[in-house]
């Protein structure tokens, strides 16, 4: 607010009821947060990034439950009663216009006469799917999961524009964005807004999409979508991954009809409920960019895992992202952009496609440890199996430690287990980061979670850090990695050297030349790495020595080209340690 005019509104705020209706009392809140006295606001959702949503007073335009606008709580606004609030009407949808169907309106207006700073209103409207036009609620309701598909929530507004009009004649305007919670959308509109830069990129295996381009539509499929943001260095961006559906298909010619009234006018997109949205908030590195992790948001479930249903994995799903205070706690952060978008419409694979592989194994007495990958992100957890049992199955082993990266397995001397595995592809201002590890892994009692999927190791210092990039530490509990690699060192695999007798150099020479690795590097653990050539400062391949006391690392061997020539050599000297 400061000196000047300024506006909050939150719809469903703090809602965690994904498909939570704004029919429902106060569900719109709307507070003068400025010094200036509010004499109007309009609430524009054409821009919304559902584009079937509609206002539906009259019971025309959705389904035939209605509501006018009703003010549920007043403070003092002065609120001016009348028949001006439902603007910028829409064509009747396909099957609709010849028997009384409408399309609603895409604007909402509201004037007051005393609404000083502080002062707040709270509000209900009832709105719609358009799509679902002339139906009843019960027919709207039979289809998937017995969704409410004639509700609209919070979240189903974002990106839509709230303008504001001050006594004085200015103005300000806002859009509305993610309050993290699952039904909530708000947003701050004030008079000093000027919307700051910001572009979001989503590469699939069908293509590079960019947010700004006609807002098209792209694909997705079987890889996990890499998100990249541009914008001001160290900004604060709020991303989130919204799923969508057309829930309605309880009788085929009605599901017929919508589904076409989508694809008339909205083919890019053809859905009309939001079934989960994941909501992240990470920091634009020192160059102004940063990628997100492969594991930064969740494909194959929802954050609420009681919604279920076939073919959940493959629905149509857009991405989010807008600039946001820095200062704000989460749920009050105001946006400081546009909300960019790029929409995706499934290919025929869900990401990931659920396919699960085994990375790594190493052997102990009776004992196999496995490390077995699977999903899009490349998320490996390690698995015992007893070797004197009979017939082994997936379902007879126990499972010893979850939420590590693509691990590579060995066992010391002793019999303990080690891994090395791969940091995350998220940005940062430093290039060593985020590093790669080496963990000793527990082989009894509770399962081990490292939880590598939320977390990445600082090369450095060891310390863990959220993987959204916003400098937070990760909560304690969570184990350190006993040795740090550099970013892209790709540890492929690894074994501990043991000097035997036999391969003493007073007893073994060839060419009157000893025979063996030295004596002191017995013990070591000798990792072959595949390097990373996407790098500003490209690693190769290499094999080096580390030892586990201290964390010295040592090269063996090095080639900082990007020819494969070296992984022979590599598994060569694997299988001869």
């Amino acid at each position: 607010g400061g000196g000047g005019g300024g506006a909050r509104m939150t719809i469903n705020g703090g809602q965690s009821k994904i498909d939570f209706s704004n029919y429902k009392k106060k569900s719109f809140q709307l507070t003068n947060m400025g010094s200036k006295n509010i004499v109007a606001v309009f609430l524009d959702v054409t821009s919304a990034t559902f584009g079937d949503m509609v206002f539906d007073p009259f019971g025309f335009a959705g389904d035939d439950v209605s509501k006018p606008l009703t003010i549920d709580v007043d403070e003092g606004t002065g609120f001016v009663s009348g028949d001006y609030y439902y603007k910028i009407p829409g064509e009747p949808p396909v099957h609709a216009q010849h028997v009384n169907g409408t399309g609603g309106y895409r604007g909402l207006l509201m004037q007051f006469s005393t609404f000083s700073a502080g002062k707040k209103i709270s509000f209900s409207i009832d709105m719609d799917c358009n799509s679902i036009a002339l139906t009843t609620q019960d027919e709207a309701r039979q289809g998937i999961l017995n969704w409410d598909a004639g509700g609209v929530s919070g979240a189903e507004l974002i990106g839509a524009i709230l303008h504001v009009v001050f006594e004085d004649g200015s103005r300000a305007r806002s859009p509305l964005h993610s309050d993290t919670s699952n039904a909530g959308a708000m947003t701050e509109a004030m008079e000093c807004y000027s919307p700051l830069p910001l572009s979001l990129t989503v590469t699939t295996r069908d293509g590079i999409f960019q947010s700004g381009e006609n807002e098209r539509t792209g694909r997705y499929g079987a890889g996990v979508p890499r998100i990249k943001l541009r914008g001001p260095p160290l900004g604060k961006v709020r991303v989130s991954l919204m799923k969508a559906f057309q829930p309605v298909n309880g009788d085929a010619s009605l599901q017929a009809i919508i589904e076409e009234r989508l694809h008339t006018h909205q083919a890019s997109w053809p859905v009309n409920a939001l079934f989960d949205i994941q909501t992240i908030d990470v920091i634009l590195g020192e160059d102004g960019q940063t990628s997100l992790c492969n594991d930064a948001f969740v494909y194959d479930r929802t954050e609420d895992n009681d919604i279920v249903f076939t073919g959940m994995d493959t629905k149509p799903i857009a991405f989010t992202a807008n600039l946001i205070s820095s200062t704000s706690p989460a749920r009050k952060a105001y946006p400081l952009s546009a909300v960019e978008r790029v929409y995706l419409l499934n290919d025929g694979d869900p990401v990931g496609d659920g396919e699960t592989r085994m990375k790594s194994f190493a052997l102990f007495g009776d004992d196999a440890y496995v490390s077995i990958v699977g999903g899009y992100a490349n998320v490996s957890n390690v698995q015992r199996f007893s070797l004197s049992a009979v017939n082994q199955t997936t379902t007879s082993a126990t499972q010893i430690a979850t939420g590590l990266r693509q691990s590579s397995l060995t066992v010391d001397a002793s019999g303990q287990l080690w891994e090395a595995d791969y940091g995350c592809s998220i940005d940062t201002s430093d290039e060593r980061n985020p590093a790669d590890e080496i963990n000793f892994i527990p082989t009894s009692g509770e399962t081990t979670s490292f939880s590598r999927g939320l977390c990445y190791t600082d090369f450095l210092s060891g310390e863990l850090f959220e993987n959204t990039n916003s400098g937070s530490t990760c909560h304690q509990g969570i184990p350190r990695a006993n040795v740090t690699l550099v970013a892209g060192s790709e540890p492929s695999g690894m074994t501990f050297y043991v000097r035997t007798s036999i391969m003493s150099s007073a007893q073994c020479k060839i060419n009157n030349n000893p025979v063996g690795l030295p004596e002191s590097w017995s013990q070591s653990l000798i990792v072959a790495m595949a390097g990373s050539n996407d790098k500003d400062d490209p690693n190769g391949f290499k094999v080096q020595r580390v030892v586990l006391d201290d964390g010295t690392q040592e090269d063996i061997i090095s080639y900082n080209g990007s020819s494969p020539r070296w992984v022979p050599l590599l598994n060569i000297i694997l299988t001869l340690t």
